[in-house]
């Protein structure tokens, strides 16, 4: 069910509502919708870092210098 909600705004940055509204082929309630939602998503569990610590680990053996082999990827694809 969808109830309406009045809101009081700059009209300057109505405006732009407006035009980015129509740029997106959206309404502003859409808009305004999507983002209430995305404050409203749960955060996953931790933080940043934790999140971070989740992620597949590198199959790469511990004897490979990456930032060596970063520089030396790049002299070869530029020459240097």
């Amino acid at each position: 069910m969808k109830s309406k909600l009045n809101i009081t705004i700059d009209e300057d940055i109505l405006n732009q509502m407006k035009r980015h509204a129509i740029q997106q082929n959206k309404s502003i309630s859409q808009i305004v919708e999507h983002y209430f939602r995305g404050i409203l998503k749960p955060n996953p569990k931790g933080g940043f870092v934790e999140m971070i610590d989740q992620l597949p680990k590198s199959k790469t053996s511990g004897s490979i210098n990456l930032k060596e082999e970063y520089y030396e990827g790049k002299a070869e694809k530029y020459g240097l």
